[in-house]
């Protein structure tokens, strides 16, 4: 029987953001293309397939799952869900040659399905820093299915998702390989989900020569965040602790 693959983790950072329900309307599922198509028989179906990045937003996860158990029906399904064609055709687990086409694949890993009918399971796993994949990191958020009420986008604000950021991890200063502090940051969200108008409002750090660089690393970070499509603008206040 195919088995659930398990993706590393790394260091993060603790920042705040908001939980949000989701607005649900209609259910329609999102294209999707297979890359790689590991395991399908009888018992069970195991892919890797990739979707537009917007896709991510939960109320279109639940629409993929559902088109998933119609397109291999009465079997279990374990599907990691890429947002670049490219990646989920050459994505490999645990892949320990960290070149630069690996490394890409992997940072395009921002969801997996997984159906398991002895085990009782059947949820998805939404992972907007593929880098901190594992079950208990606070970035990730987890829908069991069947949906009891609408579905819950752990990270978001503005009731849109946090769909994709880069990696957050400790910068070093010097012989320090980290400190300590927060950066209070304001903001736009565009409607394409693009973040904008970045400012530190306030920073505070220890050791404080590592202020700087703890601002200049929170900012460079949001810069990479995409969240969910809007048909409007929202107004970004956050802090990286």
């Amino acid at each position: 029987m195919p088995k659930p693959r398990m993706f590393p983790s790394g260091p993060i950072l603790l920042l705040a953001l908001s939980v949000a329900a989701i607005a649900w309307g209609a259910c329609v599922a999102p294209r999707y293309r297979v890359g790689k198509e590991l395991a399908n028989d009888k018992s069970g179906a195991v892919l890797d397939i990739s979707i537009r990045l917007e896709d991510f937003a939960p109320e279109r996860m639940v629409c993929l799952a559902d088109a998933l158990r119609d397109k291999y029906p009465d079997r279990d399904i374990h599907a990691a869900i890429f947002s670049a064609y490219d990646a989920a055709q050459n994505f490999t687990p645990g892949d320990q040659e960290l070149t630069p086409s690996a490394l890409y694949a992997k940072s395009k890993l921002h969801g997996s399905y997984h159906y398991d009918r002895d085990r009782g399971e059947n949820f998805l796993f939404l992972t907007p820093d593929a880098d901190s994949g594992s079950a208990n990191s606070p970035f990730n958020t987890r829908i069991n299915l069947p949906l009891k009420g609408q579905p819950i986008c752990k990270l978001a604000i503005d009731g849109r998702c946090l769909l994709e950021f880069k990696h957050i991890d400790y910068p070093s200063i010097g012989e320090r390989t980290n400190g300590s502090g927060e950066v209070a940051v304001t903001g736009r969200i565009r409607q394409n989900g693009v973040v904008s108008d970045l400012k530190a409002i306030e920073t505070k750090a220890e050791p404080p020569a590592w202020e700087s660089t703890l601002k200049e690393f929170t900012l460079r970070n949001l810069q990479t965040w995409r969240f969910a499509t809007s048909s409007h603008e929202s107004s970004l206040h956050i802090t990286f602790r």
